[in-house]
Formats: C-alpha cells, structure tokens, sequence
C-alpha cells in the first residue's frame, strides 16, 4: 500500500510543513540518534531521498482506508504515541492523491 501513496504522503508532509505542524531539519541519521534527548518527540516525516518516514506513511495509509481499529506487533508499541500524536494535525485525506 504505501509504495502506492506516494504522490498523497508527499502531500501531506508538504501540507503538515506550509501549516507549521513540522519542521525541515537537514540532520542526518547519526545526528538525529545523537541528539535524540534535543529532539524528544520529534520523528523523520519524510526522508532526504524523497520517501516518506514509517510513521506519516502508516499514518496516512490508515486514514486513507477509514480504519478505526489498528493492531501492530509489540517492536511498535514505542511509536504509538507517535504516531497517534500525527494523526491529530493530519488534514482531511483527498482521495484524488492516490496513485
């Protein structure tokens, strides 16, 4: 599903920036780990080669499909708050984005 919506996480990453509910940061991976107290809550959205962050892409892929219900495996249970947290700002999904 997610390799699909590409046109429509972009989208809303774009959406989420131009409303101020994020950010632009040009750190890399290795920075981001080692900063990770200055950056607490704070998550990659979209990445630097143009693909979206697993929690915008499973955020808006759940929306997407009306789910009201998710299970994910306990390896996730630490970016629920995350991902929960996105959700919120994330504007209405235009189905017209889809591929």
């Amino acid at each position: 599903m997610q390799s699909k919506q590409t046109n429509l996480h972009k989208h809303i990453a774009l959406q989420l920036l131009s409303n101020n509910q994020a950010y632009a940061c040009s750190c890399s991976r290795k920075d981001l780990i080692g900063n990770s107290k200055q950056h607490s809550g704070d998550y990659v959205i979209y990445r630097a080669n143009q693909l979206p962050g697993y929690i915008l892409a499973a955020s808006v892929d759940d929306l997407f499909e009306q789910y009201t219900e998710v299970v994910r495996g306990a390896d996730l249970l630490a970016i629920k708050c995350s991902s929960s947290d996105l959700i919120v700002p994330l504007p209405v999904i235009d189905r017209s984005l889809s591929v």
